[in-house]
């Protein structure tokens, strides 16, 4: 659940009440996003929410500034951290750094492919984190670039050379991009649940509530073992599309030894 006015990138917003509430109302695993790069004037808010968010006993919080595991380490507090610095978790010597320095959990970023996935999950002691389903995030701006510039607070752009289209949208805490497709990972599923990978991650955001809980469902399903590999992913196809992402295509050119 993104915190209220320390995270970014998401459409729907918890106050830390709401967040109590349902903490106190389920016995399931809460993770808490605090993904926001803190200036120094909200470092000691940072560290009465985290102080709550312990005494709350929450799974972990999925933190982008590294004030957050600074916080946890000088008040030697008890919770577990999810390194989320979006397109820089590509490799497990980076992730097998932030675990010896007390990060339990890795998310992924999106822009690698299933065997770099594979390959990290295989060589971190981290608990590794992947998205399964949502709109991928492709850049985040703390400046209000759409009213800035003279637009509405959420608009359609298409990148010219690629013809490729993105949504922007604009709230009080800056101006977010996301791909305009549902990034559809289901076709790896069963290969990453038959390498032991710890979580996946389908987010709800922009998409209809009773479609999103009917692909909930069925990953269960598959899970659990009550449906076939092939009539999940055909399924899931139906429902949000067949978009991969970068799943099985290189972003980045590596040195070869």
């Amino acid at each position: 659940m993104p915190l209220k006015d320390y995270s970014v990138e998401y459409h729907k917003y918890y106050s830390m009440e709401e967040i109590k509430k349902i903490r106190e109302n389920t016995d399931k695993e809460i993770f808490v996003v605090m993904n926001k790069k803190f200036s120094n004037e909200e470092i000691d808010g940072v560290k009465e929410q985290v102080k709550t968010l312990n005494i709350l006993k929450i799974k972990g919080i999925f933190y982008y500034d590294l004030a957050v595991l600074q916080i946890k380490k000088e008040l030697n507090l008890d919770i577990d951290l999810v390194w989320n610095n979006t397109f820089m978790v590509t490799n497990y010597n980076t992730c097998n750094c932030f675990y010896d320095l007390g990060v339990k959990y890795g998310y992924l970023s999106n822009e690698i492919t299933l065997n770099e996935i594979l390959e990290i999950n295989d060589n971190t002691n981290m608990d590794i984190i992947v998205m399964l389903l949502g709109y991928p995030v492709v850049a985040f701006s703390k400046r209000n670039l759409l009213t800035n510039s003279g637009f509405k607070n959420e608009i359609e752009v298409m990148e010219p050379v690629s013809g490729q289209k993105y949504n922007i949208r604009e709230n009080e805490e800056g101006t977010v991009f996301k791909y305009n497709k549902i990034r559809n990972n289901a076709f790896c599923l069963k290969k990453l649940l038959d390498n032991n990978l710890p979580y996946i991650y389908l987010i709800e955001d922009d998409i209809e509530h009773d479609l999103f809980l009917e692909g909930l469902k069925i990953t269960h399903e598959l899970i659990e073992s009550k449906i076939s590999e092939e009539k999940y992913v055909k399924r899931m196809r139906e429902l949000f599309g067949g978009d991969t992402g970068f799943l099985y295509r290189q972003t980045i050119y590596k040195v070869t030894k």
